[in-house]
């Protein structure tokens, strides 16, 4: 059997805004209707607009032969006003081919296996998820005083790059699935690896071009992992059934390529942040920090002294022996924010009306930043945490929290992110369980009713790790960072749910 799709597609985003604001008001009666009753010296105004389009010619043929022999092409080329005139074009083609094995001759009298298919593909994918006007020159307004008086200046806020093109992932995948005993056990592997390359990345620039930096195509990274997948119809009679579902995925994440020099890439979010690296060689997300061995003892006067310390102080690890702490210099990979190993098993257990589904998830090989430095490594103690009563003090000097000094400010310790932030986050979670009981049909016949179950929820209703904070998982609404988003500051614990609830079926 042959089908095929041929088409086509134009779309447009366009926005537009305006504001005003103003302040200083005799009384809270005006509104917005009465903004100009304020007496703000520089009332604000504003205004935008823009758009951005896509064009896409896009293609697909699917072929099938005694559903044995399976083919898929596939292609299609997008347009994105997003780019440079030099650029604005992208063909992304993908071909996909299966053989069901079950179906040959020579398996007929193989009663074991139901089913039994071979898979694989290949295809690239585009991103232009940038803003509409990336590629182009801008120069924006800003106050300055002279001769003693604000007046409205320009400079260039953004620096031309016409030859910005697409960023490009390509894929490849194989996968087998088989099943025994008619079905009764299904397995499915999956393997996939893809680079990503021509990464859209904000490259740095000197503070002197006042632009900060310049949008460029530069990085590759590979990402490739496998996929289990397990399903079992362990107990089929009438009365009582029970299914598993289990599920084991596995990635591994590398960076490949970066920018013209191939320097690591540091990026800090604030003292004492979640700080992440980009190295080559070494998966995204990886936490970048000090070696905090403790706090210097009276004994260790002198060498204080030496990184301008004093007992009580912090002590981390000088890695290259120059006599001073730095981060970059001193620094190495001290976690990682993405898991290694996800695992995911469902339950489901059916007996005569009542029935049973619980979700359990297990993550391994992860990280986890819980800020200390608000907290714990400060001079003032103000709704701190309870591991300040170990800080270092003459009569207890093995400690990993500075001294207390109250009346400094509340200056603080901890200036570089370190080792005793990070936490194994690997969890062990109930994700969600529900109970339920449906009602006979011969009762629910009585109410003119074709169905109703009473069933009770609970949702995240155990966890086990050796993570501090509340939860393992996510991060505090502060911490928005997105190469390493496992940073805990001020997280809301996530909380457990019980819900009681009726399906009716009229």
């Amino acid at each position: 059997m042959l089908s095929a799709v041929l088409g086509l597609s134009w779309s447009k985003n366009a926005y537009q805004n305006m504001s005003t604001s103003n302040n200083t008001f005799l009384s809270n009666f005006y509104g917005y209707s009465n903004l100009g009753a304020g007496a703000s010296a520089r009332p604000g105004s504003g205004s935008a607009d823009g758009d951005n389009t896509l064009n896409s010619y896009f293609s697909r043929v699917n072929y099938s032969f005694k559903d044995r022999y399976m083919l898929t092409l596939t292609g299609r080329e997008d347009g994105s006003s997003r780019f440079g005139k030099n650029n604005k074009y992208g063909f992304f083609p993908s071909a996909g081919v299966a053989w069901r094995v079950s179906q040959e001759k020579f398996m007929k009298n193989v009663d074991v296996i139901s089913n039994l298919k071979i898979r694989a593909s290949v295809g690239r994918t585009g991103n232009q998820e940038i803003g509409s006007y990336t590629t182009q020159s801008f120069i924006s307004t800003t106050s300055v005083i002279l001769n003693n008086s604000a007046v409205t200046g320009l400079y260039p806020s953004s620096v031309a790059n016409p030859d910005l093109k697409w960023e490009t992932t390509t894929q490849k995948d194989a996968g087998v699935e088989i099943g025994f005993f008619h079905d009764r056990l299904n397995i499915a592997v999956d393997y996939y690896h893809k680079i990503t390359s021509d990464m859209l990345l904000n490259v740095p620039l000197p503070l002197s071009t006042t632009t900060g930096s310049v949008r460029e195509n530069y990085g590759k990274v590979q990402n490739a992992g496998w996929e289990f997948t397990v399903n079992t119809r362990n107990i089929l009679t009438t009365n009582f059934k029970w299914s598993t579902d289990v599920t084991l995925t596995s990635n591994q994440n590398k960076v490949l390529q970066l920018g013209p020099t191939g320097a690591q890439i540091i990026d800090q979010a604030g003292a004492g942040n979640g700080t992440s690296v980009l190295r080559v060689g070494y998966p995204i997300g990886s936490f970048f920090g000090l070696n905090r061995l403790g706090t210097y003892s009276t004994q260790e006067a002198s060498l204080a002294f030496r990184y301008g310390m004093r007992p009580g102080d912090l002590k981390f690890q000088d890695v290259n022996q120059d006599g001073k702490i730095d981060q970059t210099t001193d620094g190495n990979i001290i976690g990682r924010a993405f898991p290694k190993y996800l695992l995911g098993i469902n339950n489901t257990i059916t007996i005569k009306s009542f029935d049973l589904g619980v979700d359990i998830q297990i993550v391994q090989g992860v990280s986890k930043a819980f800020v200390h430095e608000s907290a714990e490594d400060r001079q003032l103690v103000s709704g701190g945490l309870n591991t300040t009563l170990m800080a270092w003090r003459p009569d207890a000097q093995n400690s990993q929290v500075a001294q207390l000094r109250p009346g400094n400010g509340g200056a603080y310790y901890q200036s570089f992110p370190d080792t005793h932030m990070m936490y194994d986050a690997s969890f062990i979670r109930g994700a969600n369980a529900t109970i339920g009981y449906t009602l006979s049909d011969k009762l629910v016949s009585r109410m003119h009713l074709q169905r109703v179950r009473f069933y009770l929820n609970a949702a995240n209703f155990f966890l086990i790790t050796k993570a501090a904070g509340y939860d393992p998982q996510g991060s505090s609404l502060d911490k928005n960072i997105s190469l390493v988003p496992n940073t805990d500051k001020y997280q809301y614990p996530t909380p457990t749910v019980y819900a009681f609830g009726l399906n009716v079926s009229l």
